[in-house]
């Protein structure tokens, strides 16, 4: 990746000893929206992250939806949730859960055991 397009203004990348890979950087002011564009030394997009688009109406509804806005939220880490929850061996919702103050962990079978502190 020789350069980054953004949004009209390009950002040569750089090499930093010790760190394999190009970097650039850049400050903004105020809450502007990015879209980076990385492209190849012969001009070929390789990807981008961002958009300068105006904001939907709604939160984004995925993962990719999310990327293609520029939201962080595309790039958390997510996991599963467990097939079921119990307390003292018998059902518990997460509302309960929060009331009772309980510490939970996950078995082998994907069921949430919750039990007092």
């Amino acid at each position: 990746m020789r350069s980054v397009d953004l949004g009209g203004r390009t950002a040569a990348t750089r090499e930093v000893a010790g760190i394999p890979g190009r970097y650039f950087s850049m400050e903004l002011s105020g809450l502007q929206k990015v879209r980076a564009i990385a492209h190849a030394a012969d001009g070929r997009v390789l990807g981008q992250l961002g958009d300068t688009a105006p904001a939907n109406a709604g939160p984004p509804q995925s993962y990719e939806e999310a990327r293609a806005q520029g939201n962080l939220s595309g790039f958390a880490p997510g996991v599963e949730l467990p097939t079921s929850m119990t307390y003292q061996g018998k059902p518990v919702t997460a509302d309960q859960i929060v009331a009772k103050k309980l510490s939970c962990t996950e078995d082998s079978t994907a069921t949430l055991v919750c039990k007092d502190r």
